[in-house]
């Protein structure tokens, strides 16, 4: 399991939608064009994961700030599944949204850990999202610098 997916799973543990920025900045990323897509892209490949062992989508959890709702490329494969027809804005969009977050807490609420045996305990919330997440793996193991988009760009050669 990894932090994305932890995080997911705290978010929903703690039956509470997080925002993309939220999400980059508690990762050590800034907002930008770049980092969100790259974060949309890595949703989209835990979701195919969780998807496989039979969760449901917990992508839904990562809504925009100004709206309260996923980004378009959730609802165009909402849309590829065949799984909501509607506007990506409005009420009808959020109705759906509202719907699959349901989902997604109450199969929290019955998660079992990857051994099998003790069901996932709710998170009590941090700044920032669910502490269920640690984020201290984000460090690079060479001087210890903090693994951000500034650090990695500092870090190249010229």
């Amino acid at each position: 399991m990894d932090r994305l997916e932890r995080f997911l799973i705290g978010a929903a543990l703690a039956r509470r939608p997080v925002t993309y920025g939220s999400l980059l900045r508690a990762s050590g990323f800034r907002v930008g064009p770049r980092n969100v897509a790259a974060l949309c892209r890595d949703l989209g490949r835990v979701q195919a994961r969780l998807a496989a062992i039979g969760a449901p989508d917990l992508a839904c959890l990562v809504v925009r700030a100004a709206d309260g709702l996923p980004g378009v490329g959730w609802f165009a494969a909402e849309r590829a599944e065949g799984a909501y027809t509607g506007p990506a804005v409005g009420p009808a969009a959020l109705a759906h949204v509202r719907a699959c977050q349901e989902r997604a807490y109450a199969w929290a609420e019955t998660a079992v850990t990857s051994a099998g045996t003790e069901p996932l305990a709710r998170a009590p919330l941090a700044e920032g999202g669910p502490s269920l997440v640690p984020f201290t793996d984000c460090f690079r193991a060479r001087g210890g610098r903090r693994c951000t988009a500034r650090s990695r760009r500092s870090s190249r050669s010229p």
